[in-house]
């Protein structure tokens, strides 16, 4: 399964190890114009199904059980900044 959000400048893709020319365990930014895949890495250890860009954060829900530098299962909260897993509010 292939997950797609669009935020800003980036196309946010789950569900490949190899997106935009780089490896990226199961979650990735792209570059909207080059498609070439951008610094951001949340290094999911399993599964990316779901994405939602909303505003600074990227909401990706899956299998993983860690994701963005934390345990998180199944859903995160992402930074949209450097990838990493941010509180729930």
């Amino acid at each position: 399964m292939v997950a797609l959000a669009l935020g800003g400048v980036s196309v946010y893709a789950g569900g490949g190890v190899s997106l935009g020319g780089q490896t990226r365990n199961n979650i990735a930014a792209l570059d909207a114009t080059t498609g070439a895949a951008t610094a951001w890495n949340p290094d999911a250890d399993y599964a990316v199904n779901a994405l939602l860009v909303d505003g600074p954060v990227v909401y990706a829900g899956g299998s993983f059980n860690n994701i963005g530098g934390q345990p998180r299962t199944y859903l995160a909260r992402l930074s949209i900044g450097n990838g990493a897993a941010v509180y729930w509010y």
